[in-house]
């Protein structure tokens, strides 16, 4: 039986290699998958941002024309 990795064999040393990088592998995609998840949430989010903010404005846009309708209305019972 061998005593220290110097002395181990060729299948030993490929075998630890080979651990080694299926590792480093699965906590890379680990990584990566986490951080595509990360990114398709902060897109969700924007796109629900800016969809509320497509109807504020559509909400402003029809606030102003009643109130340029009420104001018209207003100004000529006022100063007929």
């Amino acid at each position: 039986m061998n005593d220290s990795f110097w002395n181990s064999n060729l299948f030993q040393t490929l075998v630890l290699i080979f651990t080694i990088g299926a590792m480093f592998g699965v906590a890379l995609w680990q990584f990566h998958a986490h951080k595509r998840k990360e990114l398709r949430n902060a897109v969700s989010i924007l796109m629900l941002q800016i969809k509320d903010i497509e109807q504020n404005v559509v909400y402003i846009y029809y606030q102003k024309d009643l109130l340029m309708v009420l104001f018209k209305k207003f100004h000529c019972i006022i100063l007929p």
